[in-house]
């Protein structure tokens, strides 16, 4: 998380281009939305180590899924949208990873925030929100989403669970999101699981002012 927010600061300094991030978890652990009550949501995910997140949205529980970080400016991410709204360029991001889906044979499509008493759930991915992606073979949500704006330039989380009959953590599919991001946003710049000394350094000063609960 740490280091997804440095590439972000990078970017706002002008010394990066827009990117997109892949990388898997070692281990179970949780992140906790920007703005999520933070003891609240570590009293519930007491047995896992738990970070705050730059973004928004509600608790994830990260182990199986695969995160996908973009960072690029609003301008750029809705230069060939018909829409000019937040919700626009969530989609735009998104298309991406729609586009590797079902270049894989998945079939995918939005969700709705319909799910009747469950908005106060802490948990992400109790609610399919329409920047979020369900399976449509399961009905469940299978990605949530969620952004940071700042000066003009979106740093966009997603996690993206194993769909029916999909290894996302394949080759191929990470060739397919490769060619999915390049069709939906232009965008080349690729880090897998390596970074930059930079950001490397940036991300473990900043780690200090985080919130952070490990496992007693």
């Amino acid at each position: 998380m740490a280091v997804d927010a440095a590439v972000l600061e990078r970017f706002l300094e002008g010394d990066a281009l827009p990117v997109i991030r892949i990388y898997r978890w070692k281990n179970s652990a949780v992140t906790i939305g920007k703005a999520q009550d933070f003891e609240e949501a570590r009293r519930i995910y007491y047995d896992k180590p738990c970070i705050r997140r730059p973004t928004g949205g509600k608790a994830v529980l990260h182990g199986d899924d695969l995160t996908i970080t973009v960072v690029a400016s609003n301008k750029d991410l809705l230069i060939n949208s018909a829409s000019h709204g937040v919700l626009a360029s969530f989609r735009m991001v998104i298309d991406g990873i729609i586009g590797a889906i079902e270049s894989q044979g998945g079939k995918i499509r939005f969700g709705n925030s319909s799910a009747p008493g469950r908005h106060s759930d802490p948990n992400c991915f109790a609610l399919s929100s329409r920047c979020d992606l369900v399976d449509e073979r399961t009905g469940l949500k299978v990605m949530g989403s969620a952004q940071l704006r700042r000066k003009g330039a979106v740093l966009q989380q997603m996690s993206l669970r194993p769909l029916n009959g999909m290894d996302i953590h394949s080759y191929s599919f990470a060739q397919s999101l490769r060619k999915g991001f390049q069709s939906a946003l232009g965008i080349s710049n690729w880090i897998d699981e390596d970074i930059s000394q930079i950001e490397d350094e940036t991300a473990e000063k900043s780690l200090i002012s985080w919130e952070y609960s490990g496992v007693n």
